[in-house]
């Protein structure tokens, strides 16, 4: 900017939505200082109903907590949302309720100080409308509560919040052995529409009460480390059910996944990760638009032979492995996404074999774990072959021989990313930069060998490019745009 002509001039508008993106500390100490326009700004409340202060900012103390609120004056915060401090505790979170008693949205991510006493405080946000917290105990730590404080704080806070609508519960170090205490909480909240499980385990009993309690909840996901067992699939049925996400299915769960997909009929979103399920319940729902299987890799002939016909899915995010012998092109599907897991130095030969490459509704492709090297030739194939392609992502090529690399222009691709990549010289970057015309965001990791250099001919050849991010001479890289 050149603060000589005042050519960073701007309505107040403007300048309160610029600073929403910023962090709390920064608009407390740095904004105020630059000029009067700013100052008064910084004290807007328009700008504090908002209140976000990340992991990454490490100045955050009890005093500095304090003196925000009383300088400021604030009280009319209605979102507050902390993340990763781990020297947030219940002093800070009384300061917050206090001073701001309307809270409509509160979110305590990763804060290892509050303690059970600390969660009963959220009792007095009367107004709540969406709730995330992490929990973590330890029977061994008088500063931490025990997994049974842990529990009635939740069941004491859930008899008050009647109007809670969103509620995400975050287990710290994975919770195991609750008892029933936490569905009953949870079974209190009759107006909730999303509810959010990560890292914990519930009594299964008590699990299928809670599901026959709750039946306005439209989205529910439930992530843990290990598998959910079939009766817990099973009762999972709820009337207004439109999204669902799981992981770490049971082995042979295609059984309870076909009775789950019968009993939530307005189904429209469903996401499994990693587990290790067939695909047959695919043909109990056919009101599914969007459908996300990602590292589930055991799919076998039942799903691919689904996808002959149409299927009405407008949306598919799937794993193939690189051993299937089904090869289907998913014609029928407006948008296809693809993360195919390759054979140690895949064969081009085989990697020509997948219609699904020639898919003009292929708009996402994902190849390679990782520290398992393609050859050059697959990413030739796919720049000739994916014209409708968007985002192309692989982990693991070797450029060896680079004159020989013949890629084609590619003019769809807009987001390209490679990392675990072998024998990177200036003339790939030279003919990946020509064949990427209308990339607009680049990134490039474990790839020790790219340089600055390197990264300005994309600059120079790629007329729309806004972002290029590495961590190989750099950690982000965002000058040379």
């Amino acid at each position: 900017m050149d603060l000589s002509t005042k050519s960073f001039t701007l309505p107040d508008e403007l300048w309160l939505k610029i600073f929403g993106y910023l962090s709390t500390t920064t608009i407390c100490k740095v904004v105020p200082k630059v000029c009067k326009q700013w100052y008064f700004i910084s004290n807007d409340k328009e700008l504090w109903r908002n209140v976000k202060i990340p992991r990454t900012d490490h100045r955050l103390t009890r005093n500095s907590f304090q003196k925000l609120f009383s300088e400021k004056n604030i009280h009319s915060v209605t979102s507050f949302s902390v993340d990763g401090q781990s020297q947030f505790t219940d002093d800070m979170l009384k300061i917050l309720i206090s001073a701001n008693p309307n809270l409509t949205k509160l979110s305590l991510h990763k804060c290892y100080k509050i303690s059970s006493n600390g969660i009963k405080l959220i009792s007095d946000l009367t107004n709540l409308h969406s709730l995330s917290i992490s929990i973590r105990y330890d029977d061994d730590d008088d500063d931490l509560h025990s997994l049974d404080d842990a529990e009635d704080s939740l069941l004491y806070i859930s008899e008050r919040l009647s109007l809670l609508t969103h509620l995400s519960i975050h287990g710290l170090g994975f919770i195991t052995g609750m008892s029933g205490k936490t569905c009953l909480a949870i079974s209190h909240l009759q107006n909730l529409s999303h509810l959010e499980l990560i890292n914990v385990e519930f009594n299964e009993t008590s699990f299928v009460e809670m599901c026959s309690n709750l039946q306005n909840v439209k989205q529910l996901i439930i992530y843990r480390p290990f598998s959910l067992n079939n009766r817990e699939l099973y009762s999972i049925k709820f009337k207004n059910l439109s999204y669902l996400a799981l992981s770490n299915l049971a082995v042979s769960a295609d059984d309870a996944l076909a009775m789950l997909l019968d009993n939530n009929s307005n189904l429209h979103f469903l996401k499994i990760m990693n587990s290790k399920i067939h695909g047959k319940f695919i043909h109990h729902n056919h009101n599914l638009k969007t459908l996300e299987l990602i590292g589930c890799d055991h799919l076998d002939e039942n799903f691919y032979k689904y996808f002959e016909n149409n299927t009405g899915l407008n949306e598919l995010n799937v794993t193939i492995n690189a051993n299937c012998k089904f090869n289907v092109s998913f014609k029928d599907i407006d948008r296809l996404k693809v993360f195919l897991l390759p054979f140690i130095r895949q064969d081009p030969s085989n990697f020509k074999k997948y219609e699904f490459l020639k898919s003009e509704n292929l708009v996402e492709l994902q190849i390679g774990i990782g520290e398992v090297y393609l050859q050059k030739n697959c990413i030739e194939i796919v720049f000739a072959t994916c014209k409708s392609l968007l985002k192309f992502f692989i982990r693991g090529i070797d450029f060896s021989q680079s004159k020989r690399l013949k890629l084609l222009k590619n003019q769809s691709i807009r987001e390209f990313s490679a990392n675990w990549v072998k024998n990177v010289d200036r003339c790939v970057v030279i003919k990946l930069a020509k064949a990427l015309p209308n990339v607009c965001s680049l990134e490039f990791l474990f790839i020790d060998c790219l340089t600055v250099q390197m990264l300005q001919i994309f600059h120079d050849h790629c007329k729309f490019l806004r972002n290029i991010s590495s961590d190989a001479s750099l950690k982000t890289h965002n000058a040379i745009c």
